[in-house]
C-alpha cells in the first residue's frame, strides 16, 4: 500500500507527518517498521515520525511519535511546534493545538504563519548534570565549534553509552553561553547521532544556564546547528519558540504487517 505523508522541520529537526484517517487498512501496518523504511529512505531521511489522530475537537488531537529507529520517546518539543504549524496549514487549521502525548497534553500556538510556541513539560533537575523536559538530558557544559561536532563526537558517544536512565539511557546535551547566547547541540536517544536542533534539549540547557547564575534573565537566545530557537522561563511553565518549515508531500510505499 501506499501512505501520504508530509515532511516537516523545526530549526533542522525533521519528521515525517501523516493523519491516521487514511482507511482502515493503515491499521495494520507495523508502525515501528514502517517508521524504520521511511525515516532511513535517501528521499525521506528524517529524524522521527508522527502518526496524528484528531477526535471530536479541531483543537485537539493525539500523536504516535516514533523516533528514527523506530523506539517510542516520552515527547518531542521540536515535533510539538512543528505539528501545531502544520495543522495551521494543512490539518483543523486551528491557531491553537492541543497534543495529547505520553506527558500529558500539551498546548501550542501559532506565533505567525511558520512560527509557533510550545509550552513544555516543566523541567526537573535529577542530578547535577541530569535534567529532565519530558525527555531526559546529561548536560556537558563545555564550549565546541558548532561547525565541527566530530571534535565532540566521542565524548558523546562515550556518555550515550554509560550515562545511565530508565531503561533508554540519557540525551547527552552539550551547551555554552556566549555573549548572551546559549550555543547548544544534543546527541539524541533514538537517532543515535546528533540532531540539527533538540527541543526538549535547549531547554534543559537553559535551565541549566539560569540554575547556575540566577543573575541571568529569564528569556533566553539558543544558537543549534539548525538555527535559532527562544526559550522562556518567566513563565510557570517553559516555551520553546520558533521556526518551522514545512518540505512537501510525499507518497511512499509501505509493507503491511504480516
Amino acid at each position: 500500500m501506499e501512505l501520504s505523508v508530509f515532511k516537516i522541520s523545526g530549526t533542522g529537526n525533521s519528521f515525517l507527518c501523516l493523519k491516521e484517517r487514511q482507511g482502515k487498512t493503515v491499521e495494520l501496518l507495523d508502525r515501528p517498521g514502517v517508521v524504520r523504511q521511511l525515516c532511513q529512505n535517501s528521499e525521506t531521511e528524517v529524524d522521527g515520525m508522527i502518526w496524528l489522530n484528531y477526535g471530536s475537537e479541531p483543537e485537539v488531537l493525539s500523536w504516535d511519535f516514533y523516533n528514527k529507529d523506530g523506539s517510542k520517546p516520552e515527547f518531542c518539543g521540536n515535533a510539538a511546534r512543528a505539528i501545531c504549524v502544520w495543522n495551521f496549514h494543512h490539518g483543523s487549521r486551528t491557531n491553537n493545538l492541543t497534543i495529547e502525548t505520553p506527558v500529558g497534553p500539551i498546548s501550542t500556538e501559532i506565533v505567525n504563519e511558520y512560527r509557533a510556541s510550545v509550552d513544555m513539560p516543566v523541567v526537573e533537575q535529577k542530578q547535577d548534570l541530569l535534567w529532565v523536559c519530558g525527555v531526559p538530558h546529561y548536560i556537558v557544559n563545555e564550549e565546541f565549534d558548532i561547525l565541527n561536532l566530530e571534535s565532540i563526537y566521542e565524548k558523546a558517544f562515550k556518555l550515550r553509552q554509560s550515562v545511565e536512565y530508565g531503561s533508554n539511557g540519557a540525551n547527552i546535551t552539550f551547551c555554552y553561553e556566549h555573549e548572551n547566547v546559549i550555543h547548544t547541540v544534543s546527541y539524541e536517544r533514538g537517532v543515535e547521532n546528533w540532531t540539527l536542533s533538540c527541543g526538549t534539549g535547549a531547554v534543559c540547557a537553559a535551565a541549566f544556564i539560569k540554575n547556575k547564575n540566577e543573575d541571568e534573565p529569564s528569556i533566553f537566545e539558543l544558537l543549534t546547528p539548525g538555527g535559532s530557537l527562544q526559550v522562556r522561563l518567566d513563565e510557570g511553565q517553559p516555551k520553546l519558540i520558533g521556526d518551522i518549515k514545512i518540505h512537501g508531500e510525499w507518497t511512499c510505499p509501505v509493507q503491511i504487517k504480516k
